[in-house]
């Protein structure tokens, strides 16, 4: 868990600057110079609008990247100092995919409206028509007025140094679903550093940003903790009268510690990372950020607006593993926090998409606007420009069904009209000037540089401390609509997934894989038949899947495990029952098998590349009693196999995949429903590979002896082929390169002589198997053979053979 203050424009570095800028009394000119391909970020900033530098900044992500502000901001409009560098992810507002310098977005922003004592209002984040902030932190530069970070897992070091105590003491929390700090509650403290559940301690719990307590802490000179003569070694508790004598100010003078949000021990605000604060948050994503902000901030008010009395908080998350890496979700919550009752309530989303790569000049203006159907998504898109990567904004959900709330969508053409509250709050409900549905699309042929709106509502009458709640996503796509990640099948893994309450995909094991050989052929066998102590794929329960939940409760995948009291992560086993409207527990979820596939690779060199496996079979569950009573092939033999080659067998378990209906009202009431499936999931390849090598099986004649290679040349490659059993020459000493004797009798031995008769070596074969032999060319002295020709016998019970080879080096 971690606190973000300020970000240093120039070196990239988290710091606080807010107390160099309090003092601007002054109109200040912020140039921001276009770089190649950017639009012009100069701004002048009244001393009212210096917010611009006291607010928050952070980049969010992993291999989608956006710079957010807590000031409701995102894109380039929440970073506005930042200079591109060689890493190409400063400067550009969202980049997808990590390292591609492809930008995406410009601004984007939250509107809220709604009618208060019968006139229309609306408060934004901010106004591309005023250049003002409606939306602030609450107080100028407070310990609560930052960004707030945590993250599933276990806790790790944090250089601000805000996690030390859970991660001092290997403690974890925020672990979602769990009471982590054992008061009977679960996920009810907020990740805002306050203590929201009470149970943190002043008397011992106060303990600094270090994890440590004054008795455990050494200072900067060394010296360890005396209650009476060195109270405070490591200089971090808050004492107004204090000096801190192991830090100076610019001046080279000792500060005083009188900074509460700078000297965090003893100062009696739970600050992030101590014992019981924020500890039982329930996390989501491998980077959970929150921040809050209101329209009636005491630091600033914009002119000429009138606060709605708003204050919205906002959830971001992020993952790095490939199930979510292509979007970026956030939740936001607006909480009447005015006096005023609000009617008619109406959220929005201002996007200004900037899709293109930032080499190319004016690539904003080769973007063209276009939606998915009733998946309640606008994307943009850049057919000019190469390597460019759609992106788009889909909304998930709200705290009332979407099919009770009206769908709004403008596109470019909504911009100027918008002046005032009225205008903006008119655009919102559709009312004027009233969209098309469903929206056309622009044509890739006719590009522009696209802005849209889009909102939902009415949310009803939002009375003085009531809370509304929506959900939307950044999702982006190597392409629109075809070929792996495209936009259009991420976007519907976005909606499944958040749907699935942003849990992770279930994953499936392999099946337990038998591979029996014979000469050329193999038969490959896989289930609980081969090895019932593994885990069997037909017994994998997944709580979150509703297309396995709509079976009927006499099917295999809703034969309910037993119900338990604690659910994963939090230790113990079983799953949590729900209860039907009769009172009745019962599972969500059902088994997820789908069915299997097997793979093939012929790759000679080693462990396979994951490029070298073709799909041979795949088999689908036949829904009925049972998973593998329904005619779902377990067996598959393999024939016409090369000899002497390598083979590599797996077998795949594939979910079904997960679902969910979505409902939405059209701008003329209209109702429609969609279902929309995500992508299944699959075990992986690697998990039960398996090698099987197809020998020269044992002769039962004479004269069937051959040698490969022959000739044998130290400085060829005998890599793949009819006498394909080496690596390349060019990867193994000459000294180490060897023959083989194929079409062997099952005992025989084998003797290498010179063609003076001088005996060199002498083998001996015993595998009824197997018919060949491999021999490394040393003599019995252990000195490699020279260029030339050998001869060779083999004595059987057949007889004796005789034959050549010859050694070029």
């Amino acid at each position: 868990m971690t606190i973000f203050t300020g970000h240093n424009f120039t070196t990239g570095r988290i710091c606080d600057i807010s107390r160099l800028i309090l003092l601007l009394t002054l109109p200040l000119l912020i140039i921001k110079p276009a770089e190649a391909g950017e639009k012009s970020k100069t701004q002048i900033l009244s001393p009212e609008q210096s917010y611009f530098l006291w607010v928050k900044h952070y980049q969010q992500g992993y291999n989608m990247k956006i710079w957010l502000d807590n000031a409701l901001s995102m894109g380039i409009e929440a970073e506005p100092f930042s200079v591109i560098n060689s890493g190409c992810s400063s400067g550009i507002g969202l980049e997808y995919p990590a390292g591609s310098c492809v930008e995406h977005l410009y601004a984007a922003t939250v509107w809220i409206g709604g009618i208060i004592d019968g006139s229309p209002r609306v408060s934004t984040g901010f106004s591309e028509n005023s250049g003002t902030r409606e939306f602030l932190p609450e107080r100028r530069d407070t310990l609560r007025d930052r960004f707030w970070r945590t993250h599933t897992g276990r806790e790790s070091f944090d250089t601000m140094g805000y996690s030390g105590y859970y991660e001092i003491h290997g403690i974890q929390v925020n672990r979602r679903g769990c009471d982590d700090d054992g008061d009977g509650k679960i996920d009810e403290d907020e990740l805002d550093g306050q203590d929201n559940d009470g149970d943190w301690n002043p008397l011992t719990d106060d303990i600094g940003a270090d994890g440590l307590p004054d008795s455990l802490e050494v200072g900067c000179d060394g010296k360890r903790y005396d209650p009476v003569t060195n109270p405070d070694p490591a200089y971090d508790n808050f004492d107004p009268n204090g000096l801190d004598r192991c830090h100076l100010d610019a001046h080279g003078n000792y500060m005083m510690k009188n900074d509460k949000n700078a000297y965090t021990e003893k100062n009696g605000m739970p600050d992030h990372g101590e014992p019981h604060v924020d500890e039982d948050y329930g996390a989501y994503s491998d980077n959970d950020i929150y921040y809050g902000v209101t329209d009636t901030s005491t630091s600033y008010t914009a002119p000429g607006h009138i606060p709605m009395g708003i204050k919205t908080f906002v959830k971001s998350y992020a993952w790095k593993e490939d199930y979510a890496g292509f979007m970026l979700p956030f939740d936001f919550y607006f909480v009447n926090v005015g006096k005023n009752t609000i009617s008619d309530v109406f959220i929005a989303l201002f996007c200004d998409m900037d899709v293109g790569p930032i080499s190319v000049p004016g690539y904003y203006g080769d973007n063209y606007m276009c939606t998915f159907g009733d998946l309640r998504t606008v994307y943009t898109g850049n057919g000019v420009d190469r390597g460019s990567t759609p992106m788009a904004l889909t909304l998930l959900g709200a705290s009332r069904p979407f099919d009770s709330l009206i769908y709004v969508l403008h596109g470019s053409e909504y911009y100027n009209p918008f002046q005032n509250d009225t205008t903006m709050y008119y655009a919102m409900t559709g009312t004027y000037p009233r969209p098309s549905y469903p929206p056309p699309c622009q044509s890739p042929s006719a590009p522009t540089d696209t802005k849209f709106l889009i909102s939902v509502g009415p949310f009803g009458t939002m009375n003085p401390g009531d809370t509304i709640k929506m959900t939307a996503a950044f999702v982006g796509g190597e392409a629109v609509q075809g070929g792996p990640d495209n936009l259009y099948d991420n976007v519907k893994k976005a909606i499944v997934f958040y749907h699935r309450g942003f849990r992770p995909p279930t994953l499936l094991p392999s099946p337990p894989l038998k591979i029996r050989q014979h000469d050329t052929q193999v038969r490959i066998s896989w289930g609980p038949q081969v090895d019932s102590t593994k885990p069997d794929p037909a017994r994998v329960w997944d709580d979150s899947n509703i297309l396995a939940e709509r079976y009927p409760d006499s099917s295999w995948r809703r034969n309910n495990p037993p119900c338990g009291t604690i659910t994963f992560p939090c230790g113990g086993g079983g799953h949590v029952c729900l209860f039907d409207s009769s009172g009745h527990p019962y599972l969500p979820g059902g088994n997820i098998l789908g069915g299997f596939r097997l793979y093939r690779s012929e790759d000679q060199a080693g462990t396979p590349a994951p490029e070298s496996w073709t799909l041979v079979r795949q088999y689908t569950v036949a829904e009925g009693k049972s998973a593998y009573g329904t005619g779902l092939d377990t067996m598959y033999i393999d024939s016409n196999l090369t000899r002497d080659k390598r083979y590599w067998y797996s077998v795949t378990s594939v979910s079904i995949p997960g679902a969910t209906i979505l409902p939405l009202r059209t701008i003329t009431g209209e109702l429609v429903y969609d279902t929309v499936y995500g992508a299944p999931t699959e075990s992986p390849i690697s998990e039960n590979q398996t090698l099987v090598k197809t020998p020269f099986s044992a002769s039962e004649k004479l004269n069937q002896v051959l040698v490969v290679p022959n000739p044998v040349r130290i400085d060829r490659d005998y890599e793949t082929g009819t006498y394909g059993f080496e690596h390349p020459a060019n990867t193994i000493p000459g000294s180490n390169r060897m023959i083989k004797f194929i079409h062997l009798p099952a005992q025989c031995t084998i003797r290498i002589i010179t063609m003076g008769g001088e005996l060199l070596a002498t083998l001996q074969h015993n595998d009824p198997a197997s018919g060949e032999m491999n021999w490394s060319l040393f003599n019995e002295a252990g000195h490699p053979l020279a260029s030339g020709v050998y001869i060779f016998t083999v004595e059987s019970r057949y007889g004796r053979q005789t034959g050549k080879f010859v050694i070029i080096r």
